[in-house]
């Protein structure tokens, strides 16, 4: 499978002016049962296959950052797995309207879960210098026709960050 490009948008309050932020991403096979995904995809998956999606935010910088967020679209072709969202110290918050609205996922019943369209990853607490911090979801790959041609199922186009020093 070609890859694909696939990012979380950094948004930071307060953005420590010696901070150097850092956002790195992966999609994994998602194994049941397992703990844990395997490595990275490298190959061809079939509709219905569950993906894990990690999104790892690294304070490089030499202060803290206060208020760190990370914004997630969902990726073209892929539903998002109910309750599937983690984050450690924080909370997640999904949306099905784009990113205009954000709710706690006990707010919507499983059926709307799978409209997600964009997480809101918010971490309590400050990021400090050195530290990273991490986080996962698990997508589900629709069929074909679930999705529009032309826009690969695994990935999505990049997106700036709004701003910062995040590269």
């Amino acid at each position: 499978m070609p890859k694909r490009t696939w990012l979380a948008l950094l948004l930071c309050s307060a953005l420590a002016a010696r901070a150097e932020l850092v956002l790195e991403s992966s999609v994994h096979e998602f194994v049941p049962g397992a703990g844990a995904a395997a490595g990275p995809v490298a190959h061809a998956v079939a509709p219905g296959t569950e993906l894990r999606y990690v999104v790892t935010l690294r304070n490089r910088g030499v202060e803290a950052v206060e208020a760190a967020r990370i914004e997630t679209p969902m990726p073209p072709g892929i539903e998002y797995v109910p309750g599937s969202a983690h984050i450690e110290p924080g909370r997640a918050r999904l949306s099905v309207d784009g990113g205009r609205h954000f709710v706690a996922p006990q707010a919507l019943t499983p059926d709307q879960q799978r409209g997600v369209d964009v997480i809101l990853w918010e971490r309590d607490g400050p990021l400090g210098a050195g530290a990273a911090q991490q986080v996962s979801f698990r997508g589900r790959l629709r069929p074909p026709r679930e999705f529009t041609p032309g826009r690969g199922p695994v990935g999505s186009p990049m997106r700036a960050p709004a701003a910062g020093p995040a590269r």
